[in-house]
């Protein structure tokens, strides 16, 4: 090695690793490197006078780590000399090739043939897959074993799973390698499993033809605008043109909107003679890639709310100055009347001392109160403060969240289970709750009227609420209760739109949510219920045919639970839109008309159909996990297993279930071939890539 030289294009020599052949040395394969981490790795095996020069030997190459190999004790095989060199230091026998992933056969191999048990163990890329595929074919063995070595970075090998636990450069032994040798043993026994390496090429004839994997979203019914109460639909449709989104993603916002506004203000019995009582409290869920605009025509949508909301803060402002000065006469005002209390007291006249008490108990009676900030939206709240803000806006309030996920991955925390219980009462909007918190004491919560509306990415979305329909912490109906979930198509097209807003538009529009925020309350019974509307004649004919055929729909044989869980909540949602566009399009306080609880109906139908394709990626899940698995084909070496796929930790591959129905549906469509094996009397089954797929 001292004969190499000491620099290489301007890098300098960092290690060599030497091929020994006949106990003598017959190359090295040197590593050069600059201060900015530019490699080169250079084989010597040209010796002019005593000094070796660049240049490769003679084909087939000898392998590195052959020089002592004893075939009665496993070999593993890795990829590049650092690694081989790094299982060595740990006492273990490895060898490897010269000139990386893609020069496998240009070695001579022959002396593994008769080794009594050889590792296949890659590097975490698709070069480390695809030169332990080389290897495979070149050493054609039955028995090979392969590794998946968990907790590898990508682009990982050997030596990055050494240095997460010890102090090693990667060139030089220390006594702590070889003290990993029982943990990595452990992973190598844990990890592994036979690999079937009958020439797939000989075999083609065993793969059926391919059949393309059926990927289509279900069919979704397109927004209409006559949905929408009258003197909104042209503004939702000027917004849609503008921002060029889905209508359907401005329609969503301004419903919740509309229902948030109304809040507690109003109420539905839906039944001509009970008294179940609906609040019109509606949750919106909005569904897209980011590039449909999902945040812009929310905000839109939500834009009447955040207008009052600014000018409720303008006046909560003033309020406070005005109570600053309020304060400073009240604080006077205490003061000279304890001065009075005093002087009664000690005049012990009776007559005054009674006057003196009564104008005290007055003024408590009358105790000035600081101003509350009327509000509209809350973004981001504990729970114990949205209950405070719900006291202060018993009609109710919103819940804005731009990206849903974050909230409802907080709520799957066993440590937010109360937060997760809060929500769930939040959805009817007629309830109250009470918190018993040591050191913060009680606090009850008069109103939970809360509206939400919020956006998810499908590749999202979907893991999410498999975990929800799957027995997993959403189990419990919350993501049913966005009933105004929706889905809708992506064109792809676009059109650049640069106009005015529709001033006319927006301004009706606007006063419709202005006139429902001055509406006043229904009257309320002994129990403090809201004392609700019911449906006229007519719409309540409407009513009762449509609730007959849900009925029979939830109760059909072999329905999905999650889709009967959430069209049961179906039963609130077509009153509580028909009492929202009755008070819009009748007026406030109003019996609900047939035109009202037939729009409502129409909005049913319509969201039933989103519900469908929101659904389907989860109840069946299983081609989306197709399609995830033969996008990382590269990634997983001819031979492999479900628990390899499962190991690698890829979105939407995290559980056993979706991965073996994923697989199962590439083997159906031709892409994989199922081998069964034989080990240690527990068969495996084992996956073979259709070759036909690279013609695709």
């Amino acid at each position: 090695m001292n004969a190499l030289p000491t620099t290489f294009k301007g890098k300098a020599l960092m290690y060599a690793w030497d091929y020994i052949k006949n106990e003598k040395a017959i190359g090295y394969v040197a590593r050069y490197e600059n201060r900015d981490g530019d490699k080169d790795i250079v084989p010597f095996f040209k010796k002019e006078n005593g000094i070796w020069r660049a240049g490769t030997p003679p084909e087939p190459r000898l392998l590195y780590g052959i020089g002592n190999l004893d075939k009665n004790r496993a070999v593993i095989v890795v990829e590049g000399e650092k690694s081989a060199q790094a299982l060595h230091y740990m006492g273990l026998q490895a060898v490897t090739s010269m000139g990386g992933s893609n020069a496998a056969h240009k070695s001579d191999w022959s002396p593994l043939v008769d080794c009594k048990k050889i590792y296949l163990l890659p590097d975490n890329d698709v070069a480390g897959q695809t030169y332990m595929q080389s290897v495979a074919k070149l050493l054609s063995r039955e028995d090979l074993i392969l590794v998946d070595l968990p907790e590898l970075p990508d682009k990982g090998d050997v030596v990055d799973w050494l240095q997460a636990r010890t102090d090693f450069d990667g060139y030089h032994d220390t006594p702590f390698i070889k003290a990993l040798r029982p943990e990595f043993e452990k992973a190598i026994a844990e990890h592994s499993w036979p690999m079937s390496i009958k020439s797939i090429a000989d075999e083609e004839h065993l793969f059926p033809d391919i059949v393309p994997l059926d990927s289509s979203l279900p069919a979704v019914e397109p927004f209409d605008y006559q949905l929408l109460p009258d003197g909104i639909a042209a503004w939702v449709s000027d917004i849609a043109e503008r921002t060029q989104c889905p209508p359907d993603f401005v329609a969503i916002p301004a419903m919740v909107s509309l229902a948030s506004i109304i809040g507690r203000k109003s109420a539905i019995y839906p039944k001509q003679h009970d008294d179940w009582l609906v609040i019109p409290n509606l949750w919106g869920l909005l569904t897209g890639r980011p590039s449909t605009m999902k945040s812009p025509a929310m905000a839109e949508g939500l834009r009447p709310l955040k207008r009052f909301a600014i000018k409720a803060h303008e006046r909560f402002k003033q309020e406070c100055d005005e109570y600053e000065v309020d304060e400073i006469f009240h604080k006077q005002q205490q003061a000279m009347r304890a001065e009075d209390i005093k002087k009664a007291l000690k005049s012990k006249n009776r007559l005054r001392i009674k006057d003196a008490r009564e104008d005290a108990l007055e003024a408590a009676r009358n105790e000035l109160e600081p101003p509350v900030e009327r509000r509209y939206i809350v973004n981001d709240a504990t729970i114990e403060k949205l209950g405070e803000l719900l006291n202060q806006n018993p009609n109710g309030l919103l819940l804005e969240r731009d990206e849903l996920t974050g909230w409802l991955r907080g709520l799957d925390r066993e440590d937010r289970a109360n937060d997760r219980a809060f929500y769930l009462e939040c959805f009817n909007g007629a309830n109250n709750y009470t918190y018993d918190r040591i050191g913060r004491g009680t606090l009850h919560i008069e109103s939970t009227t809360l509206s939400i509306i919020g956006g998810l990415q499908p590749s999202k979305l979907r893991p999410y609420i498999w975990h929800a329909i799957n027995q997993g912490a959403g189990d419990d109906g919350l993501i049913q209760r966005f009933q105004l979930a929706v889905y809708p198509d992506d064109t792809g097209k676009w059109r650049n739109v640069d106009k005015w807003p529709d001033g006319e538009a927006r301004q009706a529009a606007f006063e419709i949510f202005r006139q429902l925020d001055a509406i006043e309350p229904l009257p309320t019974d002994d129990d403090g219920r809201i004392q609700g509307l019911r449906f006229d004649e007519h719409g309540q004919l409407v009513f009762n045919q449509w609730r007959e055929e849900l009925e029979q729909k939830v109760r059909e044989p072999g329905i999905h639970p999650a889709i009967e869980s959430h069209l049961i909540k179906y039963r609130s949602l077509m009153p509580s839109i028909a009492l929202i566009i009755n008070t819009i399009e009748v007026g406030h306080g109003q019996p609900i008309i047939k035109r009202s609880a037939e729009k409502a109906v129409a909005w049913c139908s319509y969201l039933e159909s989103h519900m469908y394709r929101i659904y389907g990626s989860a109840i069946n899940p299983a081609v989306q996990a197709a399609e995830a698995i033969l996008a990382r084909r590269n990634r997983l070496l001819d031979g492999f297993t479900a628990r390899v796929v499962q190991r690698k930790g890829w979105a939407g591959l995290s559980e056993s279930k979706i991965v073996r129905e994923g697989i199962d549906e590439l083997v159906a469509c031709g892409y994989l071939r199922e081998s069964r094996i034989d080990s240690h009397g527990r068969p495996s089954l084992i996956y073979h890539w259709n070759p036909a797929i690279d013609e695709k």
